[in-house]
């Protein structure tokens, strides 16, 4: 289930992204580190009502940031429309949660979500060495619109069309 973070979850979800990027370290995706997502990106998300956490009976198994704000690099990219969109950010579940689905089920709430606040479409970037990520955006429907490239490398750019 996903549900909107409140400051009573920080240190949960700190700790998610903490076993988070030592997973993806030890299997040898150089997609995070220290300096991004930080802590302070989490104090952000959590004041501002951007994070949301997703639940597996009562623990948080997953988090995503969502909000309307993103890279100038995306003024780059040839979307396929200008109407309002939703943009997430810093998707992860934690390593005992991957592996079962509940991406796929996240992404679903998320554009649920966007369609009941009237978002017209959907926007974000994964970084390219990422397959995983990278295979369920594209079984889900989400379009590559093209590249930018950030501190770790390349990402490509998603969006889907909420109908």
């Amino acid at each position: 289930m996903l549900q909107q973070l409140h400051h009573t979850h920080h240190k949960e979800a700190t700790l998610l992204f903490t076993a988070v990027v030592q997973h993806m370290q030890a299997t040898g995706l150089d997609q995070w580190d220290s300096i991004y997502p930080a802590a302070t990106h989490i104090t952000e998300d959590i004041s501002l009502g951007h994070a949301y956490g997703y639940f597996v009976n009562n623990l948080l198994a997953g988090y995503v940031a969502l909000n309307e704000i993103y890279s100038d690099e995306y003024n780059n990219i040839p979307w396929k429309t200008q109407a309002p969109f939703l943009v997430v950010h810093r998707l992860a579940f934690a390593p005992k949660f991957q592996g079962q689905g509940l991406g796929k089920k996240c992404m679903l709430a998320i554009e649920t979500l966007a369609k009941t606040k009237d978002y017209k479409a959907i926007r974000f970037d994964t970084f390219i060495p990422n397959i995983s990520a990278n295979n369920l955006y594209i079984n889900l429907g989400y379009q590559n619109k093209g590249t930018v490239t950030f501190r770790k490398g390349q990402f490509y750019c998603y969006e889907k069309i909420l109908v």
